[in-house]
């Protein structure tokens, strides 16, 4: 980062040698917060911050914050001019999304028999419609341990076509899944202009953004097929599941 130095100086009253440079940053899922030691400024007006964030404890939406806060009380006080040391000055705020909604998904594997859910179904997606609450915390996908093909094919790193067929078709009902919540949750998701990074309203929220659905409202009975074919649709057209050759 640069400073022009004579004009933060006309604008704050604080000359560079009092100012430091701090990086900070949160992961949503993890809750990590760290941050970077703080930089001083040259007589140039310039800082460098050289830090390097450990993967294994970000995930979901990163936080990048960046500010120039007082490090030294200036000399004079004056009227509206800082003294108390770490006042911000100035700050800048980033988020960067590190993986996306499919790639994201906590992956159970149960026995369905052992549980209320149907022992005949492959799959069962955990929803919530708190929209405060996290996403990740709250959105699981189960997968029944009695349906040996795809337990296989969700833990297996090198697919074959079947097994990759089989996620394709798993990845599009959840995707399609969410997108339906997301449709009867219209009203209440526009409620709010934004929602907490990686909340069910920020997920939904972005879900319902990116779909070409029409849609404003869940169907009457006699358009409840139109309805499913246009979700499948949405849903090819976002990339999920099987794509056309």
């Amino acid at each position: 980062m640069q400073i022009d130095a004579p004009r933060f100086f006309h604008e704050t009253g604080v000359e560079l040698e009092n100012l430091a440079l701090t990086a900070s940053w949160t992961s949503s899922t993890t809750d990590m917060t760290d941050a970077s030691p703080p930089v001083r400024f040259d007589s140039g007006g310039w800082a460098v911050v050289d830090t390097i964030l450990v993967g294994e404890r970000l995930s979901g939406v990163l936080t990048l914050r960046t500010t120039v806060s007082l490090v030294h009380p200036p000399a004079g006080r004056a009227i509206g001019v800082a003294t108390v040391p770490g006042s911000v000055l100035a700050d800048q705020v980033q988020r960067v999304v590190l993986e996306n909604v499919s790639s994201m998904f906590p992956v159970s594997e149960i026995d369905f028999s052992r549980t209320r859910l149907s022992p005949t179904a492959s799959w069962h997606l955990e929803t919530s419609t708190d929209l405060v609450a996290p996403f990740y915390g709250t959105f699981r996908v189960l997968i029944n341990s009695r349906d040996r093909e795809l337990s296989a094919a969700v833990a297996r790193g090198a697919r074959d076509k079947r097994q990759q067929a089989l996620l394709d078709e798993l990845q599009a009902g959840v995707a399609g899944l969410l997108l339906e919540l997301a449709l009867y949750l219209r009203e209440d998701l526009g409620d709010r202009d934004e929602w907490p990074p990686d909340s069910v309203g920020d997920i939904l929220s972005r879900t319902l953004a990116s779909s070409p659905l029409s849609t404003s409202t869940p169907p009457s009975a006699a358009d409840l097929a139109e309805f499913r074919t246009q979700v499948s649709g949405a849903i090819r057209n976002l990339g999920r599941g099987r794509v056309f050759r």
